[in-house]
């Protein structure tokens, strides 16, 4: 199991610097054309819930951290009770 919380923790960083990337580089160019096409399925059904509410503003990276962080403490009570 803890390596799968390893991966969220990985996948995690990857969301945080492909939100950085949209204000610096645009899609089209490396390496924003790669996260774009690893993010975008899963950021596209967040926005299509969240659009009509917040309009221009694309919350849905901080959205797929909550869900990470969410599913990262769920399975860390399952690998630390095998652990110890």
């Amino acid at each position: 199991m803890s390596w799968m919380v390893r991966g969220l923790d990985v996948l995690r960083v990857v969301v945080v610097v492909d939100a950085l990337l949209t204000w610096a580089i645009p899609r089209e160019q490396f390496p924003r054309s790669l996260t774009s096409a690893m993010f975008d399925p899963v950021y596209g059904p967040i926005r299509s819930v969240l659009q009509p509410f917040t309009g221009s503003v694309d919350v849905s990276p901080i959205i797929a951290l909550g869900v990470i962080y969410v599913v990262k403490r769920l399975l860390q009570p399952a690998s630390t009770e095998r652990q110890g």
